[in-house]
């Protein structure tokens, strides 16, 4: 069993040939990753391959949201067959006249979510970005800001015909409505844990900025928590366990503050919440998130004070004694960016999977990849993750050791011939068809019916298996 350790909290010094500030080093891990082809999403309308921003599953079947690609959600079935499942902007078109906004890369669809009770009731729900045309007036905010773009996170509710085996343009509902100070760090993933729906919302900044924050009373790099359902005049209801229902500071409907980007969030199977978010120009993180937690955002980056005027190594410093009466609460992983000192953007972020629980050869692992350049691959283990010391005194702070793996890549879908060993999942992804020079992985994960593990790319419009992580 791995030890898990405690961080140094130093920064590199200049003799090294690039700065990080992160001393614990990442380990070469020996755990084996074998991945394949599993589907390919349609091209997009430009005839280039589509965005895949989100992957999610009901049933026996995956859905993939294909982000600024049009705003479609396909079906996925176990044997890589793809259909056409939901074209939600035609259906905001159809309904109320309104478009998803595409203007930027955080724009467009994000993330689908299935009620637990979807056989039932019909209800499924999807983040995304919505073009403005009306005054802010005419709509009901969430939280807003003095200068609103022309887009705003939102939150809708659509119902399935079972009968007509479709979605219903006409069931669109509104349930909630966020308003940006910047196009940057939007809504992102849903997920569902009883009949409760959990929200992650970025802090609305833009690369090395700090817009939005996470610490003001507002959905902004927050972890909302509602039960989406309408009840009478009300779009939906807070949970009366919420942490902050009674709160002065807080609005009832946040379940955790403090964060920067949450790419992603999902379950472990003892009902852990675990989010990878992203940081800024210092370090990645990972957390496994208590409901009330403050991530301390925009005041800590990782398990160092945040400067706001930020720069690599130069933008944090190390905690203060007395941090505990802070009461924030730090990573379970962290990955430190590395370049020259000083850097304000080196292009480093980690997109997270979810937990492996199912018996398979990576069961008690947590995957997650360097997403906009290599698609460099790593896991922590459970074990490790759930022991880190994530409160109290700076110098009793741990976190889970790092591993980086090695992908061994099924190349012809034939088990008899020898897998290809490669570095990242880049790699991979530049075997697809006309797409030896991409030079972004741009992927994201996805947990499929089993408990294994997908990926995404918004480079070849490709998702994968890890076969390693099916039982």
């Amino acid at each position: 069993m791995e030890r898990v350790f405690v961080l140094a909290f130093v920064l590199l010094l200049a003799t090294v040939s690039a700065d990080n500030p992160v001393r614990t080093p990442i380990r070469q891990g020996n755990k084996k990753v074998h991945v394949r082809r599993f589907a390919k999403i349609p091209n997009n309308a430009s005839g280039r391959p589509s965005k895949l921003q989100s992957l999610t599953f009901r049933g026996d079947s995956l859905y993939v949201c294909t982000g600024t690609s049009g705003g479609l959600i396909y079906k996925v079935s176990m044997r890589g067959e793809v259909s056409l499942f939901f074209d939600v902007n035609r259906a905001m078109r159809e309904a109320k006249g309104r478009e998803m906004d595409f203007t930027s890369a955080h724009g467009g669809l994000r993330s689908v979510a299935f009620h637990p009770n979807f056989n039932r009731n019909g209800f499924l729900y999807t983040s995304l970005m919505e073009r403005r045309k009306e005054s802010p007036s005419k709509f009901r905010y969430f939280s807003r800001t003095s200068k609103l773009i022309r887009a705003d996170s939102v939150l809708l509710e659509w119902k399935y015909s079972f009968k007509d085996k479709k979605v219903l343009s006409s069931s669109y509902r509104e349930v909630l409505r966020v308003g940006m100070p910047v196009y940057d760090h939007p809504i992102k993933q849903l997920a569902f844990k009883g009949p409760f729906l959990y929200i992650s919302h970025g802090d609305g900044s833009v690369q090395s900025a700090i817009a939005g924050g996470g610490q003001k009373d507002d959905a902004l790099g927050k972890i909302l928590r509602i039960n989406p359902v309408r009840k009478g005049a009300q779009p939906y209801t807070v949970p009366r366990s919420n942490p902050f229902r009674n709160s002065a500071k807080y609005k009832n409907e946040l379940w955790a503050v403090g964060f920067r980007n949450p790419h992603n969030i999902c379950f472990s199977k003892r009902g852990e919440l675990f989010v990878t978010d992203a940081g800024r120009d210092n370090v990645e993180e990972i957390n496994i998130v208590k409901s009330g937690g403050n991530y301390g955002w925009s005041l800590r980056e990782g398990p160092f004070v945040h400067k706001a005027s930020g720069g690599l190594v130069n933008g944090v410093g190390p905690l203060p004694r007395d941090d505990a009466k802070y009461g924030y609460i730090y990573p379970n992983v962290i990955v430190g960016h590395e370049g020259n000192r000083g850097a304000g953007f080196v292009g480093q972020a980690l997109a997270g999977s979810c937990p492996v629980e199912n018996g398979s050869p990576l069961s008690g692992t947590f995957l997650y990849a360097n997403f906009p350049s290599d698609g460099t691959l790593y896991y922590s283990l459970l074990s490790d993750m759930r022991r880190a010391r994530t409160t109290g005194p700076p110098n009793s702070l741990t976190q889970a050791p790092t591993y980086k793996a090695k992908i061994y890549f099924d190349h012809d879908d034939n088990e008899r011939t020898r897998p290809l060993v490669l570095n990242n999942l880049r790699d991979v992804i530049r075997r697809e068809p006309g797409l030896g020079g991409a030079e972004r992985a741009d992927v994201r994960f996805g947990r499929g019916p089993g408990g294994e593990i997908y990926f995404t790319s918004k480079a070849s419009g490709g998702v994968y298996l890890i076969t390693s992580t099916k039982n």
